[in-house]
């Protein structure tokens, strides 16, 4: 069985990529991870991103495009599928856990760091640190709004480098409710919330979304 190292999640609409800048990107920063060329399946990134990408999203037209990749030693090969994007409900009820140690290779999709939410009545796992940090869910990045600003978990505290976390951070400002509220990196403690706390969880799938965290 082919071992794949990591792998990118991307929405079509319309028979495009969302987004796909980001993408871009962010592939393109995880081959350096792995000190791999910037070739797949032995064509150059740029070219692969344009054509072979534009090909999946044509055909897919709606949903959700997942392509795992492969680094050798010398050349990444790549494996792709596509399926339809599942309903997310609102707001996402979270649990909460102590996370794994964390490291700098928690910044990409590294298939090895894949966590799974258990199947109950929570729609995800946040993770906190054994620092008490919060970090991130097992398939969202967390904003949290403190003191008028939304703030999100720094990727020096071993969080993925989400595509829709990198939008929501460029801008400098995100709307809520018709308040613009400026956005920020910064290190979060699960004892600086309060029981009026507002959390959102997004990736490039779901968007963002309200989050609810179990006592």
């Amino acid at each position: 069985m082919i071992r794949y190292d990591f792998y990118e999640t991307m929405k079509i609409k319309d028979s495009a990529i969302q987004h796909i800048e980001y993408h871009w990107t962010r592939i393109e920063k995880t081959l350096q991870f792995f000190k791999a060329p910037p070739i797949i399946d032995d064509i150059p990134l740029a070219k692969w991103m344009k054509e072979n990408l534009k090909d999946l999203a044509n055909e897919a037209r709606e949903g959700r495009i997942r392509i795992d990749f492969m680094f050798n030693g010398t050349t990444v090969q790549t494996i792709a599928n596509s399926s339809p994007i599942k309903d997310y409900s609102s707001p996402q009820k979270l649990r909460q856990a102590i996370s794994p140690k964390r490291s700098e290779e928690w910044n990409y999709k590294l298939c090895k760091n894949i966590l799974k939410n258990q199947q109950d009545q929570y729609d995800d796992t946040l993770f906190i640190s054994d620092q008490g940090e919060i970090l991130e869910t097992t398939r969202a990045n967390i904003f949290i709004l403190l003191d008028g600003e939304l703030c999100t978990p720094p990727l020096s505290s071993g969080v993925l480098a989400g595509t829709t976390r990198a939008r929501i951070l460029m801008m400098g400002e995100f709307i809520i409710a018709g308040k613009s509220y400026k956005t920020k990196e910064a290190v979060i403690k699960i004892t600086n919330l309060t029981s009026t706390s507002r959390l959102f969880v997004c990736n490039g799938l779901m968007g963002i979304l309200p989050a609810l965290l179990a006592k």
